[in-house]
């Protein structure tokens, strides 16, 4: 997408105004924020700019989450082994993606509160994309929960690292539960189960989610 056609999609959504929300199997909804900085006396037309670019941070974060409750991402996963002087490595790969500018991601609310903006965000379904969701809701489907980190000064983006983070910590828990020796490689696929939590404590963003897991191969070392 071109910067002008981005920047009007953003402009579009400084100016809706709150509407109702149904309630109905096919809309996905989550209530996103975004620091408003740097937070000082600034002109009319500075302030809108902030805003803006507040508002298509937040965008993003929801197009990324809804597409992990609706897609899911692939990974893998090795855990940190000290004796045997493995690094720790996690892959995480969206296996699809709800595109900028989709007609059906839509804000329903936004409102400032304490040098935050608030933004209210929707997603309508088609018809495929609910069939994905029902199957993950399967019983037989396990979940975990973990919680991760981002360093809060080397920008935004840590954010959504946080949450990389979290996933990560949400499949490590599992795999602890079921495993006696680590193993060399995990693989498999995860969707989200619901909005993620996020805080900022101590200079970090700090996120908490819950998975829902389809573990497909556990790799275990064959010699020590």
């Amino acid at each position: 997408m071109g910067k002008k056609v981005k920047k009007n999609f953003i402009i579009l959504f400084l100016f809706l105004v709150l509407v109702q929300v149904y309630a109905d199997t096919d809309k996905l909804v989550i209530t996103l924020w975004s620091e408003l900085e740097p937070f000082v006396p600034f002109s009319e037309e500075q302030n809108q700019i902030i805003r803006e670019e507040a508002i298509e941070r937040v965008l993003e974060e929801a197009r990324v989450i809804f597409s992990a409750m609706i897609y899911g991402y692939s990974f893998s996963y090795t855990p940190y082994d000290k004796m045997r002087k493995i690094e720790e490595s996690f892959i995480l790969e969206p296996l699809a993606e709800i595109k900028w500018g989709d007609p059906y991601l839509k804000v329903t609310a936004s409102e400032v509160r304490e040098m935050r903006l608030y933004v209210t965000v929707h997603y309508r379904c088609l018809d495929y994309q609910t069939s994905r969701l029902e199957a993950w809701k399967t019983l037989g489907i396990p979940s975990a929960s973990g919680r991760g980190s981002g360093d809060l000064f080397k920008g935004y983006e840590e954010k959504l690292t946080s949450l990389k983070n979290a996933i990560k910590e949400a499949i490590r828990n599992y795999m602890r539960q079921r495993t006696f020796n680590k193993p060399r490689e995990i693989r498999g696929d995860i969707v989200l189960v619901d909005t993620p939590s996020t805080i900022i404590h101590a200079g970090e963003y700090i996120t908490t989610t819950k998975v829902k897991l389809n573990i497909k191969d556990v790799i275990p070392y064959k010699i020590f």
